[in-house]
């Protein structure tokens, strides 16, 4: 895992955490990003990305002011392009932490103080200031709106379904997997439908990055004793549209 996927993997865990009540700025996990920095009650986007980087164990290039995550970046050569667990800033305004990208120049992110919660947001990087710790930057993971797939053209795969409910589905497969205990089987979906799978997969995937379907592979390969084939494709929200700031304090 690299450091920018550890980003993301502690900052989502606090997805959903709200302020209590609503517009105080407050709650026990929020009073314990803010008291860090020796305040209380403050609007907390900055010090929810300082939380986040520090347990991350990686350098805390966040700040209580957006302000001057802008300026000590500058001064200190955090700036870089985009890429997996970045502070996304809005100088003076807010920031949040990338998570990937979902179509050219917009990406899901992770925010504190949006709306008085932890939640995920859909932002544009156009104007707004990338901030990276050197960790991160160091071991880059970079995201696109493209994902990653291995195909297996010599797999066998028994198809049951498909059905309209996930009910049906289930029971079917409950039959499948006591009846071939030794088999993979498993839930998939055919046409945006239900259906259980039985045998090798003819597709694995996705994966955001290229460089983990390539390590991905080698193991894949050797495990089954043959070759996979490569390949890639638009993710299905390519056209992602980003939301505006909205509320922020």
């Amino acid at each position: 895992m690299t450091p920018g996927q550890r980003v993301v993997n502690i900052a989502s865990k606090y997805v959903g955490v709200k302020e209590v009540p609503l517009g105080s700025n407050q709650s026990p996990q929020i009073n314990k990003w803010n008291s860090y920095w020796g305040m209380k009650a403050v609007p907390w986007c900055g010090t929810f990305a300082s939380g986040v980087l520090r347990e991350a164990k990686v350098t805390d290039v966040s700040h209580p002011s957006t302000y001057m995550i802008c300026k000590r970046a500058a001064e200190k050569g955090w700036n870089t392009k985009p890429m997996v667990g970045s502070l996304i800033v809005w100088c003076g305004t807010h920031v949040g932490i990338l998570v990937e990208e979902l179509s050219p120049g917009v990406w899901r992110t992770i925010e504190g103080n949006t709306s008085h919660q932890v939640a995920y947001r859909t932002r544009s990087i156009k104007g707004a200031t990338i901030v990276t710790s050197p960790e991160v930057a160091k071991k880059p993971t970079y995201s696109s709106s493209r994902r990653y797939y291995l195909q297996d053209v010599a797999a066998k795969e028994t198809v049951y379904g498909p059905w309209r409910s996930k009910r049906s589905r289930d029971k079917m497969y409950a039959r499948l997997k006591q009846k071939y205990s030794n088999k993979n089987v498993r839930k998939i979906r055919v046409r945006g439908k239900y259906a259980v799978g039985v045998g090798d997969r003819k597709v694995y995937g996705p994966w955001q990055q290229v460089d983990s379907r390539d390590k991905a592979q080698k193991i894949l390969e050797k495990n089954l004793g043959r070759r996979l084939r490569p390949f890639s494709r638009k993710a299905k929200n390519v056209n992602a549209k980003a939301e505006s700031l909205g509320q922020t304090q």
